[in-house]
């Protein structure tokens, strides 16, 4: 309760699904839903922020990309302006 939405524990969460390793576990996820999450932290600098209004950096930048990298949601779009 009364919890932020938080880069940290999405990374940790959906890694956890997948070293379940079930298809049942890969499909809990509101692919949509995470997507849509993932948007609203990117930053217009091109980083994350780890939670709403929250710090931008390193982190969130891992957090993010990783998690949709598992989820395969990794568009160009959450992609533009991180550096390589």
């Amino acid at each position: 309760p009364q919890q932020l939405p938080h880069l940290a524990p999405t990374y940790a969460a959906v890694s956890a699904l997948m070293v379940a390793g079930t298809q049942e576990a890969y499909k809990v996820v509101d692919r949509a839903a995470m997507y849509g999450f993932l948007m609203r932290m990117k930053s217009p600098q091109g980083g994350f922020k780890m939670h709403d209004e929250g710090e931008t950096d390193m982190r969130g930048c891992y957090c993010a990309i990783a998690t949709a990298s598992m989820l395969h949601i990794l568009t160009d779009e959450l992609l533009l302006g991180v550096p390589e």
